[in-house]
């Protein structure tokens, strides 16, 4: 019963998210995809001011959420293909770092796959990762320089075995 309340919740969350971006899409003169090139970034037109704002608005309700609801709403957002939810996806999992232990290194990947657009590449990459790897730096072999020249181009390590 619980986990149905939870998914209730999450969801209901969501749509509220969804609905506040899709409105500032509508009001916006932007093009959608404007800054990103890459044919699969879906977007709805909103400009990074109106992307803090919105996220500042939701600050009470995130912080309403257990660290399992963050991530599944995160996992949400980025499945949705757009470009605005990914960005208060990933406002959200720089509140859990600690979460993606090496054990869960493998829903960190799926999540990374569906990031698309250079701005939500270099927001993980920048921000993020960087919290990961500081927090896991034993479990790394590190390439050629350190983690912190790593994290300010692309990301590139390995996983010791």
């Amino acid at each position: 019963m619980e986990n149905l309340r939870r998914n209730v919740e999450i969801e209901a969350l969501h749509g509220t998210i969804t609905m506040k971006l899709s409105s500032l899409g509508e009001s916006t003169p932007y093009a959608a995809d404007a800054n990103e090139p890459d044919p699969r970034y879906l977007g709805y037109g909103a400009r990074a001011p109106e992307m803090r704002r919105v996220i500042s608005g939701f600050k009470t309700d995130f912080s309403m959420l257990g660290t399992e609801q963050k991530v599944e709403l995160a996992e949400r957002l980025i499945g949705s293909g757009y470009g605005e939810q990914k960005s208060v996806a990933l406002a959200l999992l720089e509140q859990v770092p600690e979460y993606f232990s090496p054990e869960r290194f493998d829903l960190l990947e799926k999540l990374i796959r569906g990031l698309h657009g250079w701005s939500k590449i270099d927001s993980f990459t920048k921000f993020f990762l960087k919290q990961i790897l500081d927090a896991h730096e034993d479990k790394f072999i590190e390439l050629p320089g350190r983690v912190d020249e790593l994290v300010s181009g692309a990301a590139c390590v390995a996983f010791e075995s």
